[in-house]
Formats: structure tokens, C-alpha cells, sequence
């Protein structure tokens, strides 16, 4: 069970989004900032965030954590957990903030078996781990920090530019700047064992919805079966079927449907109730959309190739 998503005190902890920082509603985000511009207050993100200390040192808490971090330092939050940088002393600051969406990382994977074994690769490990678990810092080598703050800064000029190819190029650098992280990472401290009773957590979800998705199904009903909350359950959930539960749900009861229309000679009517969905213009709505084609129309192209092989 992810234990900071059940802490009572996160409801009452400002939630910091994708679309609320100074660029909108983008998949990834980079700033540098200073002592003044830090966030005091103790907030959450929705998002995946790095921060990295460029210069000078302050205090990180992570809930009731507190560790100092100094310039070589890595600071990796995951979703849905308080934090805070406090910084009284040093007015040599500078840090950057990274954050982005999974998606912007991991896309095109269908296979939940492919995905799974990207949960134990170390690059996203330190994301998936309960509060609990959660290591304060990371410290990169001196002898590897100019190599992390050269990528970073180029990261940070391709998002300032913003030409059509900056999210190409930004994907590209992010992704050798996890590598860079994850090598270091893996020699500061054994791997925890966390992952797999996500991974399982995740499995569970997928096959109650597999084996009820006729029935009147909610994506609460199938957090409450990973033990998350809705909101981490739906970055989980789409993060291994690449899908929302919504658009999962339905391809599971579209594919269901198609197998009715092959099989059985059962009314466009029954079929849409005893696939799950309430109403017959939403079913033909959304096969269509699926298919390209309504659920009539299909039944009729079927019935045509048929009569026209050989018996």
C-alpha cells in the first residue's frame, strides 16, 4: 500500500499541477531559480519532479524528513508527496526544477508485460517507492557533475527557445539525463524491493476490470482494488495500459462486443447491455468510433463476407 497517499494530512497540502506552471498545459517543465523564488510552504505535485542543486546549500524536507542538500545534490519527488526547500543562510543559491509527465518518457507501450519490467528499471525506481521509502538525496560525484549540468542546461535552453523541434530535443536530453541519474543512483544504496508489490498492485486493478467490465465499474472501484488513491491509480493505470481507465474500459467492452457480433445472433441491444455500457447511443457511439464503423454496419459487412466464401 502506498502509504503517502493514505496520510491524512496530504488533503490539506496545496496540490501544484502540470497546467498551473508558467507554461501550461505541457508535458514537461523546467526553471532555475534562487532563494527568493523558492516555494516555502510544504506542497505536492501531481507530476514527477528533479531538482538539482547548482550552487550553495539548503534544507529539504520531504513530510517530517529533513536532510541538508548542497551543490552535486539530486532531489527526486515523487507524485503526491509533501515537500519543501527552505533555504535561510545562503544567498549563493541556484537550483533547477524539473518535472515532467510519464507519458512524455514512456509512450507507445501497449504490452503491460514491457512495462512492467520498466518499473524495475533504476531511472524510475526512486518514483514508485512509499513516503516512507522515499531517499532524501541523491549526490552526484564531482567528477560527474559537469556532465549532469551541461545536459540540464542545455535542457533548459531548449525549453526557453521553444522551435518546433524543442520537444524532440528535450525528450532526448531528459532521457540521457535519467540514465546519468540512474547509473549513479545504482551505487548509493541497495534496491529496494518495492516495485514488484506495485507492479502486482497494478495486475490486480487490470484483471478486476477484465473480469467485470460488463458490470457497473468505476476507476474508484478498481483503485480501491490497487489500495491507491483515484488520483495516483489513474497515472498507474495509464502508465501500464496506456490507456485511461475510461478508454480501457471501453476498448474491454468494445472487443467483448465484437466477439458477440461474430459469434451469436443476439440483438444490437442485448449486446450493448451485456457488454456493459447503459444506453445504445453511447455503444454505437463508441464502437464506431473504435471500429470506424456502428455495430450495425459491422454486423452487415460480416454477414456479406460471409455468403460471399465458399462453403
Amino acid at each position: 500500500m502506498n502509504y503517502f497517499l493514505k496520510h491524512p494530512i496530504n488533503q490539506d497540502i496545496a496540490l501544484h499541477t502540470m497546467d498551473g506552471n508558467q507554461a501550461g498545459n505541457t508535458p514537461f517543465y523546467i526553471r532555475r531559480y534562487t532563494k527568493e523564488e523558492m516555494t516555502l510552504s510544504l506542497h505536492q505535485h501531481e507530476m514527477f519532479q528533479i531538482n538539482y542543486v547548482m550552487k550553495g546549500s539548503c534544507r529539504h524536507f520531504i513530510n517530517e524528513k529533513e536532510s541538508e542538500v548542497a551543490k552535486g545534490d539530486v532531489l527526486i519527488i515523487p507524485p503526491y508527496v509533501p515537500h519543501r526547500l527552505l533555504c535561510e543562510d545562503s544567498d549563493n543559491f541556484e537550483i533547477f526544477e524539473i518535472e515532467f509527465l510519464t507519458d512524455f518518457v514512456i509512450q507507445n507501450m501497449q504490452d503491460f508485460e514491457y512495462v512492467q519490467s520498466l518499473f524495475d528499471f533504476a531511472y524510475l525506481e526512486p518514483f514508485f517507492m512509499e513516503e516512507r521509502e522515499v531517499r532524501a538525496r541523491y549526490h552526484i560525484p564531482a567528477e560527474r557533475q559537469k556532465k549532469a549540468e551541461t545536459i540540464i542546461h542545455e535542457l533548459f535552453a531548449e525549453y526557453v527557445s521553444q522551435d518546433q523541434s524543442s520537444m524532440l530535443m528535450i525528450k532526448g536530453l531528459l532521457c540521457q539525463l535519467l540514465v546519468l541519474f540512474q547509473r549513479l543512483i545504482q551505487n548509493q544504496g541497495p534496491k529496494p524491493a518495492k516495485n514488484q508489490g506495485l507492479v502486482e498492485s497494478m495486475e490486480k486493478a487490470i484483471a478486476f476490470v477484465d473480469e467485470h467490465y460488463a458490470e457497473d465499474i468505476s476507476a474508484q472501484d478498481a483503485a480501491q482494488v490497487a489500495a491507491f488513491s483515484k488520483s495516483y491509480f489513474g497515472y498507474m493505470f495509464k502508465m501500464a495500459t496506456h490507456q485511461t481507465f475510461v478508454e480501457y474500459l471501453n476498448q474491454r467492452r468494445i472487443d467483448s462486443a465484437i466477439q458477440m457480433l461474430d459469434h451469436s445472433n443476439k440483438r444490437i441491444i442485448d449486446i450493448c447491455y451485456d457488454c456493459g455500457f447503459k444506453n445504445v447511443s453511447h455503444f454505437n457511439r463508441t464502437f464506431k468510433n473504435t471500429i470506424g464503423v456502428s455495430p450495425t454496419e459491422y454486423r452487415s459487412i460480416l454477414s456479406s463476407k460471409n455468403a460471399e466464401e465458399p462453403e
